[in-house]
């Protein structure tokens, strides 16, 4: 699958942060980050007024720096970036994450400030992420051009997340590595996508080595091509990808108009092409933290199939449980009769031990009699999962 190669902005070997002062600004905070996070390239803070920014020596301009960096931050008022990213071009910068807002979703000034990100892109190859974004961080190298304060300790691991809206992907990221104990690989916020899309990163993150699985936030897509052959390759490798899609009402396309400047297509053409590349689609941030949750503790064990079991204290959860398994075409198989006999041993008079297993309301009552009943189902040879 042709892809461009991203490295220099995925995997920066030095970063230059244009708008860093004395003040915790967004650039600032990437300088900050760089450092408590371990970041172990060289960092070139860029401001004319300052000679030392946090412990480093802070350059006028970006011709000034040591060597080019790899990958800018730039987090200035929008009319001064452009100017700065075609400096940042003339002097063999390769990557940039441009943090300002100000662009597509401003109006018509801020659309032709686009433009002129854009043909920097196409004419220059310049790798631009953003405008109107977090950035990327790179957990693993500790190389976060990722302006939100994220919560120590980091969780190295083997989901990447790419999203278009910057809160999220700091709030599904943090909640993933902090309160679900998942391990990233990388959090990518793309913003208005003036130069990369969701589209790249998902092929980027498709062929890396330590993405095993990926979630994605998505208002809009720009390739559609570029996503179904990354959808491929991911599914070669059996890689799944969760897609958390918004935009379905009238509603919601404008609220995106307003807040990356982009469109997506109609929902019935964008599920279908989802469905025909094998996404796992979700519709909600619970739904992808638990989805993604679910993929990466999957990855680690060897199954024999997909059989399932499925466990609960309510009789009517049972029933929704039967009626999804059944929409997603999951195989429910009954009971061995070793373990019915084994259920009704200890099981009230008035259970009924088949799969799915209502605990009934003995199990509120007795604490010891959900680890019991989890146990048969554990040992019931025609279940792989529960």
């Amino acid at each position: 699958m042709p892809a461009t190669d991203l490295a220099p902005l995925m995997k920066p070997a030095s970063i230059a942060v244009v708008g860093a002062s004395l003040r915790m600004t967004r650039a600032t905070r990437v300088v900050a980050n760089l450092q408590r996070f371990g970041y172990g390239g060289r960092i070139f803070p860029i401001n004319p007024k300052y000679t030392d920014i946090l412990g480093l020596t802070c350059y006028p301009d970006l011709a000034s720096t040591p060597e080019p960096a790899d990958t800018v931050v730039v987090a200035i008022p929008a009319e001064q970036v452009p100017g700065v990213l075609a400096a940042a071009v003339a002097s063999g910068v390769r990557g940039a994450v441009v943090l300002s807002s100000g662009f597509a979703e401003a109006g018509p000034v801020g659309q032709q400030r686009q433009a002129e990100l854009e043909r920097l892109a196409v004419d220059d190859g310049l790798l631009i992420c953003g405008p109107n974004c977090y950035g990327v961080f790179n957990i693993r190298l500790g190389a976060a051009t990722f302006s939100a304060d994220v919560a120590e300790p980091l969780r190295p691991g083997a989901v990447g997340l790419v999203s278009q809206s910057g809160g999220f992907s700091h709030a599904i990221g943090e909640y993933l590595m902090q309160q679900r104990c998942v391990g990233l690989s990388y959090i990518v916020s793309c913003g208005n996508q003036a130069g990369l899309t969701v589209e790249d990163y998902i092929a980027f993150l498709a062929e890396d080595e330590d993405t095993a699985v990926v979630g994605a936030f998505v208002e809009g897509f720009k390739k559609p091509a570029l996503f179904r052959q990354a959808a491929a390759r991911a599914r070669d490798q059996r890689k799944p990808i969760v897609v958390l899609k918004v935009g379905r009402s009238e509603n919601a396309r404008q609220a995106m108009l307003a807040h990356t400047g982009s469109l997506g297509g109609t929902p019935e053409i964008i599920d279908a092409v989802l469905k025909q590349s094998g996404i796992v689609q979700v519709s909600s941030i619970n739904e992808m933290i638990d989805t993604l949750t679910l993929l990466a503790a999957a990855r680690r064990y060897t199954r024999r199939g997909w059989r399932v079991g499925i466990q609960s204290g309510l009789g009517g959860e049972c029933g929704r449980a039967s009626d999804a398994a059944d929409r997603a075409g999951v195989e429910l198989p009954p009971l061995s009769v070793s373990s019915v006999e084994t259920l009704r041993s200890f099981m009230p008079d008035f259970a009924n031990p088949r799969n799915p297993l209502d605990g009934t309301g003995a199990m509120y009552e007795d604490p010891g009699l959900f680890p019991q009943l989890f146990d048969v189902l554990l040992r019931d040879e025609g279940l792989d999962v529960l």
